[in-house]
């Protein structure tokens, strides 16, 4: 019985299981996409009644606890974090674009001349995807909303330039964007590269900032003042690695179950969207 139980051992007992109910969650039940299992413990299989035997007594419990840490251990985590050794050879591992044989002027590039190699130090292959439209919208749309999102202030005048390549679309672009507060922002994106890098630097007074976005970093320079003489102070910061597009979808569910505001919302999207148009339309020309 209950009390006697809580007597005792000097803790609450709440209530009772209906032995109905443990039959239907047997096999364990799903919240979230965690199955959890049921199991049920007894203080000593030698106590009256038939569910003691089949039942884990605390010692027993302790060690499927401990095992079931060591699965999660086992298991890892969803975010993969380079290490630094790591970091050597992830420039080694890349790949770049090639000849297999001699290409004689006049020909045209093909699987049958062209291959990919490591290392990816020469030209990167190129990718199709996102070909469908130009790099502006490809590309240089996130940039611009990560600028608008630092800088509330006004977009004042814009000015671009670009060119086709290997597409019928722009395939490199430039563009200069003022804000009426006097910031000036210069954006560059390309298809075209020997290299994929994505970085951006941020200059004010006395300090500058350099994000690298591949390699995860963040370095950091700063004026101080010691004793009236001057120096430049560097820091760096360092991020895990994820997949982008699974962090935008797991946070576009969250804020739909919990009813927040998204980190970049529609109004943000249609900004970006608005002058990713406009420097579009301004290589165009």
């Amino acid at each position: 019985p209950k009390n006697k139980i809580s007597r005792t051992y000097k803790v609450k007992v709440y209530g009772n299981i209906q032995d109905s109910f443990i039959k239907k969650i047997r096999n364990g039940i799903t919240i979230d996409g965690i199955t959890h299992n049921v199991e049920e413990i007894t203080l000593s299989k030698k106590l009256k009644g038939p569910d003691h035997r089949a039942s884990l007594e605390p010692q027993e419990l302790k060690r499927m606890i401990s095992l079931i840490r060591d699965t999660e251990k086992m298991l890892g985590s969803n975010n993969k974090i380079i290490t630094k050794s790591e970091q050597k050879t992830k420039l080694l591992v890349r790949k770049s674009l090639v000849a297999k044989n001699d290409i004689k002027k006049g020909e045209i590039f093909s699987k049958k001349n062209i291959t990919a190699k490591r290392p990816g130090k020469g030209i990167s292959p190129f990718k199709i995807r996102g070909t469908e439209v130009n790099v502006v919208m490809d590309l240089m749309i996130h940039d611009l909303d990560i600028v608008m999102s630092l800088n509330k202030s006004n977009i004042k005048s814009v000015k671009a330039s670009g060119a086709s390549v290997l597409t019928d679309t722009t395939d490199i672009a430039n563009a200069r964007v003022e804000f009426e507060n006097g910031c000036v922002c210069n954006l560059s994106a390309s298809r075209i590269s020997d290299k994929i890098e994505r970085k951006m630097r941020v200059f004010q007074k006395n300090s500058y900032f350099s994000l690298d976005y591949q390699a995860c970093k963040l370095d950091s320079y700063k004026k101080i003042v010691i004793e009236e003489n001057k120096k430049i102070e560097k820091t760096r910061d360092t991020f895990s690695e994820n997949d982008p597009l699974n962090e935008e979808i797991k946070s576009f569910i969250n804020c739909i179950k919990e009813n927040k505001k998204p980190l970049v919302d529609a109004v943000d999207g249609i900004k970006a969207l608005k002058y990713a148009i406009t420097i579009s339309n301004l290589i165009k020309k």
